[in-house]
C-alpha cells in the first residue's frame, strides 16, 4: 500500500536491490511501499537508510495501491504536501545582523 513514504539509502554504493528487486540509488528519495518502508526503516537498516514519513500520515483505509514497480524517486511535495510552504531567514549569528 502506498502511504507517501520514501527512503533514502545513505550508501557506501551508488545503489542497491533489495530482494523484491527495488534499485535504491544513494542520496535518492526514493518511493516506496509501506512493507519495503518498514523492513528499510527498521533497526537492521537504520545506518544505511533514512526513512521519510509524509507530513500529514496516510490513514490505512485512504492508501491507495503501490504501483510503482521499482524504487522510483518520490517528490517532496508527496511527503510534504502540495500547500507545504516554509521559507525561514537565517538567524544572525551577531547583533546587528553582522557574522563574527
Amino acid at each position: 500500500m502506498d502511504h507517501k513514504q520514501a527512503v533514502i539509502y545513505k550508501g557506501p554504493f551508488r545503489e542497491v536491490v533489495d530482494d523484491d528487486g527495488h534499485r535504491l540509488r544513494r542520496g535518492r528519495r526514493e518511493a516506496v511501499c509501506e512493507k519495503t518502508f518498514r523492513i528499510l526503516g527498521g533497526p537492521a537498516y537504520s545506518g544505511h537508510f533514512q526513512p521519510v514519513e509524509p507530513r500529514e500520515p496516510v490513514a490505512s483505509q485512504d492508501a491507495k495501491e503501490f504501483d510503482r514497480p521499482g524504487a522510483e524517486p518520490r517528490d517532496p511535495r508527496e511527503t510534504k504536501g502540495t500547500g507545504y510552504h516554509v521559507t525561514s531567514d537565517p538567524d544572525p549569528c551577531c547583533e546587528n545582523g553582522g557574522c563574527c
